[in-house]
């Protein structure tokens, strides 16, 4: 198993969460996104075929297994496998995946961003990784939880101009001991206006 720090792994910000948080309400420019994957139902169901990083899967109905939400403002609709989500110019979109063990027995990790955009509507799209002191919970004193400092990541990318774009992201499936299970690939859709 390969261990490498966020540093050597991804561009790290220097920011909090609440600094984060600030801005987003501040500029009203982010849209966060996230992801929703069925890791048990993706194995299950694609037990036996062959995929490679190069290679992912592709899901399929990509429904059944995975889905995704935004901020009602920003999105034509709720919860969906193929969201659409509107984004102003100069602003932000986001990423996060979680799978429905919530990252107990599976984990899925986003590794690629690709799509066919010449125009480049969408730019600068890269993996961030953050530092964090997530709350736990305290069985002594149930309203002051602990911490534990660590790392979160996230997908960003820029909106440039006006277009539609639809792009495709790769992610792969990890069980509890990091063995990677399989690299799967859906394809979403951004309008910029």
């Amino acid at each position: 198993m390969t261990s490498l720090s966020a540093e050597n792994t991804f561009h790290v910000v220097r920011t909090t969460v609440a600094d984060t948080i600030a801005r987003d309400d501040a500029e009203d420019v982010f849209v966060n996104i996230a992801i929703l994957i069925d890791a048990e139902g993706i194995i299950e169901a694609y037990k036996g075929r062959t995929s490679t990083p190069d290679s992912p899967l592709s899901l399929n109905p990509v429904a059944n297994y995975l889905t995704m939400a935004a901020r009602h403002k920003n999105s034509a609709s709720a919860w969906d496998a193929e969201l659409k989500i509107t984004i102003p110019r100069g602003g932000i979109v986001r990423w996060r995946e979680e799978t429905m063990s919530f990252n107990t027995r599976y984990r899925a990790q986003l590794y690629r961003y690709h799509a066919n955009d010449d125009e480049r509507i969408l730019s600068d799209v890269r993996a961030f990784a953050i530092p964090v002191e997530l709350p736990l919970p305290n069985r002594d004193d149930p309203l002051n939880p602990a911490t534990y400092s660590g790392w979160d990541y996230y997908w960003q990318a820029n909106a440039t101009k006006p277009g539609d774009v639809t792009y495709h992201f790769d992610f792969m499936i990890l069980d509890d001991e990091n063995t990677k299970l399989g690299y799967y690939r859906w394809d979403p859709y951004v309008h910029v206006t």
